[in-house]
């Protein structure tokens, strides 16, 4: 797209230009792209559609926006004002026939057809947070949070019809971005049924017209790069169809289909309230990670006094806060192909990451030792005329080291950049964690997760402690024990929750939720549907695989979808799940096959093929297999509870 949607070329410079986004665009490109990106790729400026803008009329324009009609006004007014060169529009959304005409209207009155140089339907609308890990945004910010929209008191059949349309649009874009048709898996009832309905209808649209269809086969049009990972940088990578299979292709991949599995949030609704302590879940939590940007109040960053005999969680003091004011909030950027750090650690426990930056810490201390002995080596006194040989060749090879120094200097910086960047984040954690005791919320919320005995009275005191959490972690807390542990906790301990902090509001949107919740899972409802992710079922005989379908493909990529909001914890939840299960390991990963959707009488299968029949797996080990994680939104646990608390409170 930024390349005037040409396939790339070999020159050095590329053509200036400058982008014109709205927000769901500007969401779209944040995370893939910073600015340095974009300054290689030729854009001098990024602006939004709707700011005040200058005339340019010597450079061309990309749009990158949603086709609404504030956006095509603006649009109109830019052709009638001539205020670029030329005219490259690229809609995240396909682009209604309505305001098709309206564009070429102006065009013809203001006399620019011919600076209308390309318009495209890119269908992006979705926001890529990783390799595997995407979202959904609602196109205006004053929409409600999904999951309090489709379940609040009040929802017209309007406003849930409107939402699992733009979800059905996002899934579509997924799936034309990457050139294929899933299999569809689904829970009977619920807005995931209704979504996997529609979807449907719109794929077998869509493939009515072989000519004109979304969908190829060919890896290239799937949008895999060259590790097989999903492509995130879909801004800058063309999806055509016409282009020819890769040289790695073969004749097996070009005909498998991915798995989708959509799931409700109602079906989990303790897991996006859990206090967990890994790194990525805890930042998300404590400071709500938006777009892969973070913003960390600095005044957190100083020695942590603990409770425990001083126990600072593994993080060493860090540096103080260079600003004298109350607050100092600074932001960064998490990313996963320049940090190491966060990279793997983002999914490992919070004391991981601590052992992890120490480390870390120490390599950076005995590289600056050695520089520093190099220094002092070639430090030598005397006329270099004089100099033995050995001299000579020991400052030859100095010099090639300092040399070698020097050109990985860039590289030094910003590995240390990052390290800076953790141990800030880290310690501001580990303070919080210790002056919250967010450790005992987690450590009981794991006991239920593992089905251990919890009491009621080790809750109760959990709750009466002054000392111990805020009162949304109590609350927290509350709900989730109700959610998973069938006690008269909410009873015997309503006496405690006011003395406790936790309002009246909240305590009664618990109680409405806790007993309008027909069932709730003691693990990540997500890992509960892992019987449609496994390779094959050991249970089953040799001689039972004889009746089961060989010209039915595998799957070995699937796409998680919550319907109502995710979390982190899901997430990470989910991709443990699969790297346990990974290499041929899990117990007949490369036995028979198997059917996918397994015995599950919950579910329905919704083929776009039309075939109603169960989708098998046979010869490929887990290994082969990408799971990637998506929702409507990520929420933070707080706030999730928000969203409960007003459900509850208009029951």
């Amino acid at each position: 797209m930024l390349n005037f949607n040409s396939p790339p070329t070999t020159k050095d410079v590329p053509q200036w230009k400058v982008l014109i986004y709205d927000q769901l665009g500007r969401d779209i490109i944040s995370p893939l792209l910073s600015v340095k990106d974009l300054r290689a790729l030729g854009v001098t400026l990024h602006l939004l559609i709707d700011s005040p803008r200058e005339h340019i009329p010597d450079v061309p324009a990309v749009y990158f926006i949603f086709p609404s009609k504030e956006n095509i006004t603006n649009i109109c007014k830019d052709f009638e004002l001539a205020r670029y060169e030329s005219y490259y529009l690229n809609f995240i959304s396909p682009i209604s026939r309505e305001f098709l005409e309206l564009i070429a209207q102006t065009a013809l009155s203001e006399d620019c057809v011919q600076q209308i140089a390309k318009v495209f339907d890119q269908y992006t609308n979705f926001v890529c947070l990783d390799d595997d890990l995407l979202i959904f945004r609602p196109v205006g910010s004053h929409q409600s949070p999904s999951y309090y929209a489709l379940n609040r008191s009040r929802a017209s059949d309007t406003d849930i019809e409107s939402f699992v349309d733009a979800t059905v649009d996002g899934l579509f874009s997924v799936f034309a971005t990457l050139g294929s048709v899933p299999i569809i898996r689904c829970p009977r009832g619920g807005a995931s049924e209704m979504v996997a309905s529609r979807l449907e209808s719109k794929l077998r649209d869509s493939l009515r017209d072989s000519r004109n269809s979304l969908f190829a086969n060919s890896d290239t049009t799937r949008g895999y790069g060259t590790d097989g990972r999903f492509p995130r940088n879909i801004v800058t990578a063309e999806v055509t169809h016409d282009t020819q299979l890769s040289a790695n292709a073969s004749l097996s991949n070009l005909f498998q289909r991915p798995l989708l599995i959509l799931l409700d949030r109602s079906l989990d609704l303790a897991t996006p309230l859990h206090h967990e302590l890994t790194y990525q879940s805890i930042i998300h939590d404590v400071f709500n990670i938006r777009l892969n940007r973070v913003q960390v109040d600095l005044t957190l960053a100083k020695e942590v006094i603990s409770v425990h005999g001083g126990d600072t969680h593994g993080v060493s003091k860090p540096k103080a806060p260079t600003s004298g004011k109350s607050n100092k909030l600074e932001q960064y950027d998490l990313n996963t192909v320049n940090d190491r750090l966060w990279r793997e650690f983002k999914g490992a426990a919070f004391s991981d990451v601590a052992e992890a930056i120490r480390e870390e810490v120490c390599t950076l201390k005995e590289y600056e030792k050695r520089m520093s002995e190099l220094k002092t080596s070639m430090g030598l006194s005397g006329d270099l005329s004089s100099a033995d040989e050995s001299t000579l060749t020991l400052l030859d090879d100095n010099t090639v080291r300092l040399t070698n120094a020097v050109s990985s200097l860039p590289q030094l910086m910003e590995r240390k950049r990052f390290l800076d960047m953790h141990t800030n984040i880290a310690t501001c954690l580990a303070n919080v964690i210790t002056q919250r005791q967010l450790h005992v919320f987690s450590e009981e919320e794991n006991k239920l997760f593992s089905k251990q005995t919890v009491t009621d009275s080790n809750i109760a005191e959990l709750i009466k402690n002054p000392t111990i959490g805020s009162p949304e972690d109590k609350l927290r807390l509350l709900v989730f024990v109700s959610l998973l542990k069938t006690s008269s906790l909410l009873s015997t301990s309503g006496g405690s929750v006011s003395g406790s902090g936790v309002g009246t509001a909240g305590a009664v949107g618990s109680t409405g939720i806790g007993s309008g919740t027909e069932y709730c899972l003691s693990d990540s409802e997500v890992s509960q549907f892992k019987s449609w992710l496994k390779e094959s079922c050991p249970d089953l005989d040799l001689s039972a695989m004889e009746d089961i379908p060989r010209f039915k493909n595998p799957f070995y990529e699937a796409f998680v979808f919550v319907v109502g909001g995710g979390s982190y914890v899901e997430y990470h939840d989910l991709l443990e799940w699969a790297r346990a299960n990974s290499g041929g390991g899990g117990g007949g990963a490369t036995g028979p096959s198997s059917s996918v959707n397994g015995t599950n009488t919950m579910t329905t299968d919704v083929s776009s093929s039309g075939s109603t029949g169960h989708a098998t797996v046979s010869g490929f080990g887990l290994n082969t297999k990408r799971i990637v994680y998506g929702c409507t939104e990520l929420v933070s646990p707080n706030e999730f509870l928000e969203q409960l608390t007003k459900i509850g409170s208009e029951l």
